[in-house]
């Protein structure tokens, strides 16, 4: 179970019951047990937390599982589930009107209430990212509700692979990846800029489209920060925006007083931590050298622990990143991106971004300028059975190509 499960499961307990189970839910890990009963009296102190818990309790759900030839708001006919991730499952679609095309649709997961928080955050992740005009990121075409209350996003279908399963099919080594990371790093960086942060990168959350586009996606957990063109005016944590600013006793809230979001192996210690209030662009960079960890390794680092016993878990990663063909710069970049603490790492996506490009670069002429037999990304259509043609499919490995 996951922190929120074992949150939602100690309130229905009665108080006097609390402590026991959490001697065995924790089972030792102190900084768990610290967490959770900081949110128990968070809600002792009348915030109501659960009264919005996000999970549906079983068999009160009346919404319909969603099945090929289903239409929504009139125009959207489901054609294939494409997968499913903690929040919502996503389906290809038909849109019949007011254009023909094809396109995604976003459902919130049937297991959570769509008066819930997770619905409201579901919601928010189409404000914050229409906010967000970058060719990296998916725009969202329309915003609506099945007839049981469900809402979905529409959003742009493409035709591609995730990162992570490129990564299986391609392996480790090829200069090409760089022109990936280059461009996640590019979309991120534009983010930054705007006042917004992703709080999830990773490899599943990044797909690579048909002709070479790299999107970053799934910003279900994003937020909004100050300043930025876009950005909300300051405010409490950076979230003034009527639109997004939680409630207290929301899901959004709890993640402030401890409750970490993410995915451990790419998570800021800060974020892993849950101490939200030093969680920035910063704490994004060290998601983006959990990225390039795996595209140099194969692996993403060691995950964080919260254990007050060290683990080494950065001496194993470092050890691993040193073993790769990597050219040293690349290396040298990744382990800032990785550092323990957010000062030591670059200020944002952008400067990642322009240390990458300068790599990318190459060695310069007596002119002053990259040289021009420096690899970048083709953009040749692959062949979506084999896998063949897309854009990082080259033999050459770092050294010999870089």
């Amino acid at each position: 179970m996951d922190e929120q499960s074992l949150f939602v499961a100690a309130l229905q307990l009665p108080p006097d019951q609390r402590a026991a189970y959490l001697d065995g839910v924790c089972a030792g890990n102190r900084p768990l047990r610290v967490r959770l009963e900081r949110l128990l009296s968070a809600d002792g102190h009348g915030l109501g937390i659960l009264d919005r818990c996000t999970v549906v309790a079983p068999g009160t759900h009346r919404s319909v599982p969603l099945a090929p030839g289903q239409v929504f708001a009139e125009h959207y006919r489901l054609t294939r589930k494409l997968g499913e991730g903690g929040m919502g499952e996503v389906w290809a679609a038909d849109q019949t009107a007011p254009v023909l095309r094809p396109v995604a649709l976003k459902f919130l997961h049937n297991r959570y209430d769509p008066r819930s928080t997770a619905a409201a955050r579901f919601l928010a992740e189409a404000r914050i990212t229409a906010r967000l005009q970058h060719p990296g990121i998916p725009p969202v075409h329309h915003v609506d509700e099945a007839p049981s209350g469900r809402p979905f996003l529409v959003m742009k279908l493409i035709a591609g692979r995730t990162l992570d399963r490129l990564l299986v099919e391609q392996g480790t080594g090829s200069a090409l990846w760089l022109g990936v990371f280059e461009a996640i790093c590019q979309a991120v960086g534009y983010a930054h800029a705007q006042g917004v942060i992703h709080r999830d990168l990773k490899p599943s959350n990044v797909m690579v489209g048909a002709f070479g586009e790299v999107l970053v996606m799934d910003w279900g957990l994003a937020k909004v920060l100050g300043p930025g063109p876009d950005a909300p005016p300051a405010g409490a944590d950076g979230e003034s925006d009527p639109a997004v600013q939680p409630a207290a006793g929301t899901l959004e809230a709890l993640t402030r007083t401890g409750l970490a979001m993410g995915t451990p192996a790419y998570m800021a210690p800060e974020q892993a931590a849950g101490q939200w209030d030093a969680v920035d662009s910063r704490s994004d960079v060290f998601g983006l050298g959990a990225i390039l960890c795996a595209l140099l390794t194969g692996r993403p680092p060691e995950p964080v622990t919260l254990t007050p016993a060290p683990t080494g878990a950065a001496e194993k990663t470092f050890a691993r990143l040193a073993e790769s063909p990597a050219p040293p710069e690349l290396i040298a970049l990744c382990r800032r991106c990785l550092a323990a603490e957010p000062a030591d790492r670059p200020a944002d996506g952008a400067t990642v971004a322009a240390a990458v490009a300068e790599l990318r670069a190459g060695p310069r002429n007596g002119r002053g300028k990259p040289n021009s037999n420096a690899p970048g990304p083709r953009s040749t259509p692959p062949n979506s059975e084999s896998g063949a043609g897309w854009p990082f499919s080259a033999p050459g490995r770092w050294r010999s190509s870089f």
